[in-house]
């Protein structure tokens, strides 16, 4: 059963058990015991409008409804102190306070139902929500004229709505909460490639946390370091560590600690080392020394190099170091460099006897400054970056799906039992895939990862 027929079975739950309460409220009053206008307090339309909107939300609209609905209580309550307040001041002569009052009531009625729509429209565009501005007026108006009609009494109208609305949120995420059983897939090891940060929205980080409280084995992958996408790793609760450069290190983001490292040997760091300085090019050095991540750099010679460096300064898991190389320890060289000279720095580097005993990976990029200056990323690891004792200690008996549109993610391909990928990613990467999603949608990879770690069926 999909999601969305769940939505429809639930809130026809919730609308049902909404009218059953109102019923059981008006037999209480009138066949069992005396309680003056308890019904009042009670409003089965409200409850049912405030719980179907709930279901039909993720928790984060759930709260953002919330947040509209409270100013709705505080406007409504200064309106009703006001409007008291002002009548205090009228004349005592009790005729003429009647015909006011009534007057005045109505009057207040439909100033505050105005006022009441302009606020809330004003809240959810702050909000950036004003997609559900017609589905809240229509709540408020609800609210208000239904209760105006049968309960002229103000104070009585926002009690009646307060208690109704409060209801209305408790029964909607109540039976929001339960779901029926569901196979999962704890036999998976699921990869799920960050490699482009722009895709890792907050649709992404909810649906990566929640399949995190179903214990899926969750992994993340990215060709960064830890300093680069920290920030988006601190919205998830991640129980394993994180595929960082490529595969060439494993880092634990919960307690600080590099779980593997594959570095490259010290005599092939000093022959690139060599054949660098010979192309009078400066890379950039990344090694990693207790548990600390040391980026060394000879010095910087164009604007994207500039702009790098600076993006990594003042870092809690890095070490920018600018003036001095190493040769221990490293676990990744890269250079970065004009897409002219990149072509004749990749062909020089094939004839190197190294070569073979290397993993290269390049892409294009265009300036980061803005411009249209394009320059080539050139990254070298040591061969079989992910052919580490961590991945086949701890997941040995698990089945590794991949899910990537990049078709960089090179270590991953050996490793993958399964690939997924979408139809925006590259027809090489496509034809590598054991399923590829006709979906260009950039959630379309989190949602299969969600459908395969939930189908019967395995793969």
């Amino acid at each position: 059963m999909n999601n969305n027929s769940l939505k429809i079975i639930k809130s026809i739950i919730v609308i049902l058990i909404a009218f059953l309460i109102n019923y059981i409220l008006i037999y209480i009053d009138k066949k069992l015991i005396e309680v003056p206008r308890a019904v009042y307090y009670y409003n089965p339309l409200i409850v049912s409008i405030v719980g179907v909107f709930g279901i039909a939300n993720k928790k984060s609209e759930q709260k953002k409804l919330s947040i509209h609905l409270f100013f709705y209580f505080i406007m409504t309550l200064l309106l009703l102190t006001l409007n008291n307040y002002l009548l205090a001041l009228l004349t005592n002569n009790e005729w003429f306070m009647h015909i006011v009052e009534d007057l005045f009531n109505l009057f207040s009625f439909y100033s505050m139902t105005l006022i009441g729509i302009i606020v809330l429209l004003l809240v959810m565009a702050l909000l950036k929500k004003k997609e559900y501005s017609l589905m809240v007026i229509f709540l408020y108006l609800t609210m208000t004229f239904t209760s105006f009609i049968n309960k002229p009494d103000l104070y009585v109208i926002f009690y009646s709505n307060t208690i109704s609305i409060i209801f209305g949120l408790a029964l909607g995420y109540s039976i929001n909460m339960f779901h029926l059983p569901r196979h999962k897939h704890k036999e998976y090891l699921m990869i799920y490639d960050i490699t482009n940060l722009k895709d890792v929205d907050e649709f992404v980080n909810y649906e990566i946390n929640d399949l995190l409280r179903k214990k899926a084995n969750i992994m993340l992958y990215t060709s960064d370091s830890p300093a680069q996408i920290s920030e988006n790793v601190s919205k998830l609760d991640l129980n394993l560590p994180v595929m960082i450069m490529n595969g060439a290190a494993i880092f634990n983001f919960n307690n600080k600690h590099y779980e593997a490292v594959i570095t490259l040997d010290e005599n092939i760091v000093s022959e690139l080392l060599s054949f660098f300085r010979k192309l009078k090019v400066s890379p950039f050095i990344n090694a990693i020394k207790n548990d600390m991540h040391y980026l060394y750099v000879k010095e910087v010679t164009n604007v994207e190099e500039i702009i790098y460096a600076d993006n990594r300064k003042n870092s809690a898991f890095l070490n920018l170091i600018i003036g001095s190389i190493t040769e221990t320890n490293v676990c990744s060289i890269e250079l970065i460099l004009l897409k002219s000279k990149a072509i004749d720095v990749l062909n020089d580097l094939k004839t190197l006897a190294i070569y073979n005993d290397i993993t290269v990976i390049s892409y294009d990029k265009y300036s980061s400054s803005g411009s249209d200056v394009e320059y080539t990323y050139i990254k070298i690891y040591a061969k079989n970056i992910l052919n580490n004792k961590y991945l086949t200690r701890n997941f040995l008996d698990k089945k590794k799906l991949v899910f990537t549109n990049e078709l960089n993610t090179k270590g991953l391909f050996d490793i993958a039992d399964y690939i997924v990928t979408t139809s925006v990613a590259s027809i090489d990467l496509q034809n590598k895939a054991n399923f590829v999603c006709q979906n260009k949608n950039k959630h379309a990879l989190i949602k299969q990862m969600k459908k395969m770690y939930y189908r019967k069926s395995s793969y």
